[in-house]
């Protein structure tokens, strides 16, 4: 019989590991649960989940349940459980995260070095983006933001567009729960009303900028990643001082190379189906343009100051 049940400050498999600072029995047992699974590979009786970690038949029940509760596990028809489709999720989002930082850092590096710009890559995390990637301009303001920094999403480039891609359900649960005052910058959003406008615009035209919202002096456009559904998961953007690009120029000159970008990662991650540039770059107001009257009618629509 295989006792996975951990006696000795060692882990199921036998290694050795370092106490942790912080543990939690309840969570301890219900990933011992879970690793019975695994050294399994088919569904298990509640007493195999006993005898395999050593638990109590009733301990191991109570466990079960919370995590069938949970929708990590499921029961079969015969009294057997087995993991359930959710936890599978769980794998590949993990799985896809891994990907999307191996890939995205080759395809950023050559992004910054030919931009000679600051750029980012970031995801959702509850209601503000974490930054997984960053590489930096010398002269950009905001020098204390690092990899793993999290951001207000309601203020970043990033985080806008990634808010417009969720399904709206969710997308309505978060918006009354976000935090307006830690934005700083004089054209931030202060409402959840506005900022719906401005997702939905975001989803028209399948890209996002902020102007001088987080930050006084910080401008930023961003695209989105997709993973093998299609599905966006992550975003990247340009970010540059808004005192050497005004908005229509921040666009006009980086926008393609940045969609491109996000295509190529995309596609490196297993996505089989980009939009193309033009596609994205003449959807909405028709930023892109070059002539002085379409910049002008752009900033007005965008509510900003070409510098």
């Amino acid at each position: 019989m295989y006792v996975c049940k951990n006696k000795n400050k060692s882990n199921f498999r036998g290694v050795k590991v370092a106490a942790a600072e912080y543990s939690n029995q309840s969570v301890s047992r219900a990933f011992e649960v879970l690793r019975c699974f695994d050294i399994a590979r088919r569904p298990l009786y509640i007493s195999a989940i006993a005898a395999m970690t050593g638990l109590p038949v009733p301990t191991a029940f109570r466990f079960v349940r919370v995590l069938e509760h949970e929708g990590i596990v499921e029961k079969l028809d015969s009294g057997a459980y087995r993991p359930s489709l959710a936890l599978l999720r769980l794998g590949f989002a993990t799985l896809d995260s891994m990907d999307l930082v191996q890939f995205a850092d080759t395809r950023l590096k050559a992004l910054a070095e030919d931009t000679m710009e600051t750029v980012n890559l970031g995801v959702l995390d509850r209601l503000d983006v974490r930054y997984l990637i960053r590489m930096r301009n010398a002269d950009l303001v905001t020098a204390d933001i690092r990899v793993g920094s999290l951001l207000p999403s309601a203020s970043t480039s990033m985080g806008k567009l990634l808010l417009a891609y969720l399904p709206e359900p969710e997308l309505e649960a978060r918006l009354d729960r976000l935090d307006y005052s830690k934005a700083r910058g004089v054209n931030a959003i202060r409402t959840s009303g506005k900022l719906h406008t401005e997702l939905q615009e975001i989803r028209e035209r399948g890209w996002s900028y902020q102007d001088e919202e987080l930050e006084y002096g910080l401008r930023s456009i961003a695209a989105p990643v997709r993973n093998h559904h299609g599905t966006v998961i992550a975003a990247i953007n340009i970010a540059v001082p808004a005192s050497r690009w005004s908005i229509v120029e921040l666009v006009d000159k980086f926008l393609g190379q940045l969609v491109d970008c996000g295509n190529q990662i995309s596609r490196d991650i297993g996505f089989n189906r980009a939009f193309d540039n033009d596609t994205l770059l003449h959807r909405g107001s028709g930023i892109t343009s070059s002539s002085a009257g379409a910049a002008t009618e752009t900033v007005q629509e965008l509510g900003g100051t070409a510098e």
